[in-house]
């Protein structure tokens, strides 16, 4: 989700923010999708196969009526704000590439580590609000967005550390 972001503000000009864990956002509706999948053998990682789909020529009648308030493109996003042209899909892949090709080097280290963590939490949309996360049993939790862990995981305000989950709903706080 970093890579993207960061690679479509710079491609775009359009300010692209992360809800965590696995969309990137553009005014509060989403341009795109993270999905991260790992295979391990007892406790070493043997594959992380990463997918990811960005929207860029949907324009909003195109949308599907079951995503037309929370989703948007790049396209759709430009025009609104009257400026800038949508890049060639070679283009912001390859600004994607070079992102991802950082984070990735950043992974190596601790300070790398931290770097990544400071990154997307100035890029988080709901970092300070009122959130609600569904798990996959169905169960939910809800709580103030406090900060993101050493690894990534999403921690509340009481303490819980959130490993994975779909945020449902955000509410900022008055």
């Amino acid at each position: 989700g970093l890579a993207i972001a960061g690679a479509l503000e710079r491609t775009t000009g359009l300010r692209a923010a992360i809800k965590w864990p696995n969309d990137v956002i553009i005014n509060d509706r989403k341009v795109s999708g993270v999905l991260v999948e790992t295979r391990s053998v007892g406790h070493a990682m043997n594959a992380v196969v990463l997918g990811a789909g960005i929207n860029l020529h949907w324009r909003s009648s195109e949308l599907p009526a079951e995503i037309a308030e929370s989703a948007t493109s790049i396209a759709q996003e430009l025009e609104l704000s009257g400026r800038g042209r949508v890049p060639p899909r070679a283009e912001l892949l390859a600004a994607v590439l070079g992102d991802l090709e950082g984070l990735y080097d950043d992974l190596g280290s601790r300070s790398g580590r931290v770097r990544i963590i400071e990154r997307a939490t100035a890029r988080s949309s709901i970092l300070g609000g009122e959130v609600t996360v569904r798990f996959a049993d169905g169960s939910s939790i809800s709580g103030v967005a406090a900060s993101l862990g050493h690894d990534g995981a999403l921690v509340l305000d009481d303490g819980t550390v959130v490993d994975s989950g779909e945020i449902l709903r955000i509410r900022p706080i008055a």
